[in-house]
């Protein structure tokens, strides 16, 4: 089995990003951090995808409604909402998300803890972007690959 964006011989991501299995995909970015937006861009543009942004909930929500952004990358540090209960609404507003919650720090409790509340996993704050486009072209693959089961059995949804 081939993850999207790499190639095996070099294992990096920006060998193959020309190829990606799913070229366009659409990322949306809700945060005030702009040395992490900007490595995030720079992830995005590694896979070949767009980034929009915002750094507010409401403004996150109306373009989730709006568009078919099918990632989103959450900033636990905006003080606006709770990160607790902005997941499960995110959620609400565009089912079949994969929502990523960007943090400083991250720990098996707060992944954990990001699971429960409708999320898929964390991205550290301080990576490089090389790191944050493997890992979003991870998240985006398992995504991708749990919307196609559901589909396959009947049209069921992965929550």
């Amino acid at each position: 089995m081939r993850i999207p964006g790499f190639n095996r011989k070099t294992a990096s991501p920006q060998a193959s990003a020309g190829r990606n299995d799913e070229p366009g995909v659409t990322c949306l970015a809700v945060t005030r951090d702009a040395v992490f937006l900007s490595h995030l861009g720079l992830a995005a543009a590694a896979c070949g995808w767009t980034i929009r942004h915002t750094s507010s909930f409401v403004d996150a929500a109306a373009m989730l409604r709006c568009g078919s952004i099918p990632l989103v990358v959450y900033d636990r540090d905006l003080t606006e909402h709770d990160w607790e209960t902005v997941l499960p609404q995110l959620n609400a507003v565009a089912p079949h998300l994969c929502i990523l919650l960007a943090s400083r720090v991250a720990d098996e409790y707060l992944r954990q803890a990001v699971v429960r509340h409708r999320g898929y996993d964390i991205l550290i704050k301080s990576a490089t972007p090389e790191d944050l486009t493997r890992r979003l072209q991870f998240a985006w693959f398992w995504n991708s690959r749990l919307q196609k089961q559901c589909a396959a059995v009947g049209g069921g949804t992965a929550a």
